[in-house]
């Protein structure tokens, strides 16, 4: 299943790249971004715990979308991410007791995504060797890896698919929003350094309990961007 999505997403960003390289000025960067993940969960007997140190990676594309004009692209891509997060169960059906409850249970989640980001990036004329921008948009990603960690439950980097023995599903799709900001330094007149700020709240379900009906539960990041445009 991975390599399938990773194909299909490969195939995707280089079928733009040749439709758009002829008509309109392009540009391809790479990150390696740090990132800053928490889980929030909707439901009143979920609470987030710590935040978790996370990572994207990967390769960007900006396309102008008018002819000699540079103030306004379209950004995508294909990049990887590493996130996680911390939540806190006030109560949770343990699916071998038939009794009923435990009652405060930490779980700790790893997931990895492979992401297509779609934005529009608005961008000032060159100021010096700077140029301002700011940006809007989504990302789609499907789950390529999903772990949970909980000691009260006997968990230990146990996989989190419909199959396994866990308590904790993750659905194969995300989706968030994505707000940002931040700047291109100009090192020449075709490479620049990426630096910025993201937040990507995700609003489709992250994580879901098996035995109860707590699907409100998503991810949250703020990418401290950083990459190189060419």
């Amino acid at each position: 299943m991975k390599k399938i999505v990773l194909i299909v997403m490969l195939g995707f960003m280089f079928s733009i790249i040749n439709a758009q390289s002829n008509a309109q000025k392009v540009r391809v960067g790479i990150t390696a971004s740090p990132a800053i993940s928490w889980f929030k969960g909707a439901d009143k007997n979920v609470s987030s715990g710590k935040v978790r140190m996370g990572l994207e990676y990967g390769l960007l594309l900006n396309i102008n979308l008018a002819k000699n004009q540079e103030n306004y692209v379209l950004e995508t891509g294909v990049t990887g991410v590493l996130i996680g997060g911390n939540a806190v169960y006030d109560t949770l059906v343990y699916p071998s007791d038939s009794l009923g409850y435990r009652n405060g249970i930490d779980a700790r989640f790893k997931m990895q995504y492979v992401n297509i980001p779609i934005s529009l990036k608005l961008k000032t004329n060159q100021i010096g060797y700077i140029t301002y921008y700011g940006q809007v948009g989504f990302v789609p990603g499907f789950k390529v890896g999903s772990r949970v960690d909980s000691d009260a439950l006997g968990y230990e980097n146990e996989k989190l698919d419909k199959n396994n023995e866990t308590v904790f599903t993750a659905p194969l799709f995300a989706l968030g929003l994505s707000v940002g900001g931040g700047i291109e330094y100009a090192l020449n007149d075709r490479t620049a350094l990426l630096v910025g700020v993201n937040f990507v709240n995700n609003f489709t379900n992250g994580i879901k309990v098996k035995t109860e009906d707590k699907d409100k539960q998503a991810f949250k990041y703020v990418l401290l961007r950083a990459g190189i445009l060419f």
